[in-house]
């Protein structure tokens, strides 16, 4: 039987060593091309909103309608952050299945009343600042804050867009703190335990929509709140919440792209090895 030389036994040690390589690379391959294939397999994703994500308040309260404090619109808007969660339900189909979306800091802070004082106010991250007229009080000052919610049920299709019917929005953290100055002691804190209806229908006119690539998820809102009865209809504190809510997830075929260029990267090497020996 032929001897390989000793340059020849590293040369073929070498190559072994490379095929090795070359087996785990393509494992990875083929688990980066499950991944891609099996997305219609997958129980749940996370899609984190993008920076554009606004919603705008409007509403009433004790009879008097909602301005920005200030006299600037822009303490009713709001941008908001965090991450919405779609269920599957068959291929291509999803649910909304909650997540946890946080408003952000509102530029225009501080918004009155501040917290403490007597009676105290809680205060907090300020996200929304209005001020109105009420006939009963006089001006009247709320602040909204450490608000954070959920989208639960309704559907979207991917590479489609399905009405909003069906979509609930919650909050599931938030306190509104409000301020008469004319009147001695009308001050204090609603927490969110203590609204009256702190969740509503998406009554939106437009679309939920899922790109075809299932990467961008468009959602547009609109639905009522009301985080205080004072008695009749006219006197309650109610909010409308309106805006889209955009979020994405990272395209799903990166995996796959980083397997096929390891495994193209220990074919080559193999190949340079049986050449030099």
């Amino acid at each position: 039987m032929k001897q390989l030389q000793p340059n020849q036994t590293n040369a073929r040690s070498d190559i072994l060593q490379d095929e090795s390589f070359c087996w785990r690379a393509a494992s990875l391959v083929a688990v980066a091309l499950l991944c891609l294939s099996s997305s219609a397999l997958a129980q749940s994703i996370n899609y984190n909103l993008l920076d554009n994500s606004t919603l705008t308040l409007s509403g009433n309260a004790l009879g008097g309608a909602y301005s920005g404090q200030g006299g600037n619109p822009l303490a009713l808007v709001d941008n908001w952050a965090g991450y919405l969660l779609l269920t599957e339900t068959s291929p291509g189909n999803y649910t909304f299945g909650g997540g946890a979306i946080t408003a952000e800091l509102n530029p225009l802070t501080p918004f009155l009343p501040a917290a403490g004082g007597s009676p105290a106010v809680l205060g907090g991250v300020d996200n929304y600042g209005c001020v109105t007229v009420s006939p009963l009080v006089g001006t009247l000052y709320t602040a909204y804050r450490d608000m954070t919610m959920s989208i639960t049920g309704g559907n979207v299709v991917q590479g489609g867009s399905t009405p909003v019917t069906g979509t609930t929005l919650a909050f599931t953290a938030a306190h509104l703190d409000f301020d008469a100055p004319g009147v001695s002691g009308y001050r204090g804190t609603v927490g969110l335990n203590s609204w009256n209806s702190p969740s509503g229908a998406n009554t939106s006119f437009g679309n939920i929509s899922l790109s075809a690539d299932g990467s961008l998820l468009t959602v547009p809102v609109t639905f009522t709140t009301t985080s205080f009865s004072a008695g009749p209809s006219p006197y309650n504190v109610v909010e409308t919440w309106t805006g889209t809510l955009y979020a994405e997830i990272p395209e799903p075929s990166s995996l796959a792209l980083v397997g096929l260029g390891l495994a193209a990267f220990a074919v080559c090497s193999i190949r340079r090895r049986e050449r030099r020996s």
